[in-house]
């Protein structure tokens, strides 16, 4: 089975907090409906699913996991918040956006590899 690149996984991540894709807990907290039936919450979460299901490899997971880890620190500085947005559809397109950064920064630096 081909493994996803690095590009595609941050887009189906975005993919995955498409509006279509949201559902609402009683107190309005975001939860996702997945092709795979994974009830995810966050950008990590999936991250672990794609992992686990061998859709991505140890390599792509350590990368992506250090990029969301390291834009985490940027924007906090309590250790004790878990999420780098809010469990909610503003949160959801907000992990769409940072997806799409994600996935133009890489189309840029394989631009550059080429030149």
């Amino acid at each position: 089975m081909k493994k996803m690149t690095e590009p595609e996984a941050w887009e189906y991540i975005r993919q995955c907090f498409a509006d279509k894709n949201l559902e609402y807990s009683w107190n309005n907290t975001v939860y996702l409906k997945l092709p795979d039936g994974y009830g995810s919450r966050g950008m990590c979460d999936i991250l672990a699913i794609l992992r686990s299901n061998y859709k991505i490899t140890a390599v792509t997971y350590k990368k992506m996991t250090l990029r969301i880890k390291d834009s985490f620190k940027k924007k906090f500085s309590d250790p004790e918040y878990h999420y780098l947005f809010p469990m909610t559809k503003y949160g959801a397109r907000k992990r769409r956006e940072f997806c799409s950064k994600v996935i133009e920064e890489l189309r840029l630096q394989a631009l550059d590899k080429q030149s």
